[in-house]
């Protein structure tokens, strides 16, 4: 299983990185979900969608991190299914938390 906690956290580094750079460079250009909509505050949607991609990094690297800790294959199971849920919880909030930077 260790081959989870290296797949995981090169992942999870990845997403910050990109979350990073995102939000400090502003690179919303890149975001799909708002492409082509108009924007009232940029630099707001760039933070937003910036700490949303470190907040996936670190579920990533923190799975990883405990699967590789759990003693049990059910146990990692459950940590995998409880990441996929946390996960599609928080996009669904970034869809949301998004919404508030485009125009009316």
């Amino acid at each position: 299983m260790h081959q989870i906690q290296t797949v995981f956290g090169t992942i999870g580094l990845f997403l910050m990185a990109a979350g990073v750079l995102i939000w400090h460079y502003r690179l919303i250009h890149l975001l799909n979900d708002f492409r082509g909509k108009p924007i009232h505050d940029p630099a707001g949607l760039a933070r937003w969608a910036g700490l949303f991609f470190i907040w996936m990094g670190l579920i990533l690297f923190g799975t990883g991190w405990f699967v590789e800790r759990a003693h049990t294959e059910r146990t990692q199971f459950e940590m995998l299914c409880g990441m996929v849920v946390l996960q599609l919880l928080s996009t669904r909030i970034y869809q949301r938390g998004g919404a508030r930077y485009l125009e009316k």
